[in-house]
């Protein structure tokens, strides 16, 4: 289930005499910036797309009000304790939340927030970034209920836009009014417009401490952040949600869709490129169409070195559950190559697939079993 669902409980309406900041254009500063864009040393071990969104927003917003304070890899694994399915995932990870934010001094609220009060919190004076959840798209489909967590820095109320840092989008990303609108139109009425607040329970002395530290000037967006958006919607969209989710040909169709993007070639990463080959090579596999499932395969394996190297402005990617010496190579194209060999006869071709796997992966037990297999295949039918 996607991570938009966990918030939609606890929540409740803001005061309505609660004075709001007069109207403006305010971009709350020095939060950093974490995600797709910054998967790199000891950020290389957040977790995936399916609650690696909620665990950045989490730091974010850990990082702005205590910066370097704040142990990555702990926190991920906080927020992740006890989450081993949608159902469970639903019920204990707003219950993290709050316990994780609680022992480190924060007060955390679930509330309810129009578009008009946002102000509210992204002023000069409560300088506070919000949680949310969000779509990936205006035009993502009911069936694919994914909702990433982003983090909410700016309000223009003159210009009519909202800036966040974003997972998948980058950092300082901008949306209209109308297109946020449309965003949170897609959601159940019930999730509509619900944010989590995380604020230091010292809140006057806190923001007098953040008032007086020096201004970061937000970092451009890369050409990577700008040439892919759309690229990197479809794919959120069909690896993010459909995949994860089994929904295959949701899946299929919008991975299609970033593979057939005219800027596919020219501004999607190589580590992108790589996962989506094999993603397509996975699901033409369980479709039973092997000579598809093998082209995927062997265009994934083709280009799968380097990816933890920097690429045009894009810093490169790093696979955290292989080889220190192997960050730069994924595993899961060998082994889905070693599969559709294996189902092809060609034993030998799938027995080096599954060894090039083993060599790389921690731990290769999985991968060590099909090895296993295919070698005494191989020796039942006198293969050398």
């Amino acid at each position: 289930m996607a991570s938009g669902v966990y918030f939609i409980v606890m929540l409740k309406n803001i005061n309505k005499n609660e004075q709001v900041a007069s109207a403006g254009a305010y971009t709350v500063p020095n939060v950093p910036y974490f995600g797709m864009y910054d998967h790199k040393g000891s950020f290389s071990f957040v977790c995936g797309y399916m609650s690696g969104d909620f665990c950045i927003s989490a730091l974010e917003i850990l990082e702005y009000w205590n910066p370097g304070q704040n142990n990555i890899r702990s926190v991920c694994d906080r927020l992740g304790e006890g989450i081993s399915d949608s159902e469970s995932a639903v019920r204990v990870a707003p219950y993290n939340l709050t316990q994780m934010f609680d022992e480190k001094g924060f007060s955390v609220e679930f509330i309810n927030i129009s578009l008009a009060d946002l102000k509210k919190y992204i002023n000069p004076k409560s300088r506070t970034p919000l949680l949310l959840f969000l779509p990936i798209s205006t035009d993502q489909p009911d069936t694919v209920p994914y909702y990433p967590a982003t983090v909410l820095i700016g309000v223009d109320e003159k210009e009519q836009k909202l800036t966040f840092h974003s997972y998948w989008l980058g950092n300082n990303y901008e949306l209209s009014f109308d297109d946020f609108n449309q965003l949170q139109n897609r959601l159940q009425p019930d999730q509509r417009n619900a944010y989590v607040v995380i604020q230091p329970k010292n809140l006057d002395e806190k923001l007098k401490e953040v008032s007086e530290r020096k201004v970061e000037t937000y970092p451009a967006r890369t050409s990577i952040m700008q040439n892919g958006e759309q690229m990197f919607k479809n794919y959120a969209i069909g690896s993010g949600g459909a995949y994860n989710a089994s929904l295959w040909p949701q899946a299929l169709d919008y991975l299609s869709k970033t593979e057939n993007n005219p800027s596919f070639n020219e501004f999607f990463p190589p580590y992108f490129k790589t996962m989506l080959y094999y993603q397509m090579a996975k699901m033409y596999f369980l479709k039973n169409d092997l000579d598809n499932a093998l082209n995927y395969a062997q265009r994934a394996v083709a280009i799968n070195q380097d990816l933890n190297k920097p690429w045009k402005d894009w810093p490169g990617y790093e696979v955290s559950y292989v080889r220190p010496d192997a960050r730069g190579v994924a595993p899961e194209p060998y082994t889905i190559l070693g599969d559709i060999l294996d189902k092809k006869g060609d034993l030998n071709g799938a027995l080096k697939a599954y060894k090039q796997a083993s060599n790389i992966l921690i731990p290769s037990a999985k991968v060590d079993a099909s090895i296993q297999n295919v070698e005494l295949e191989m020796a039942r039918k006198g293969i050398e």
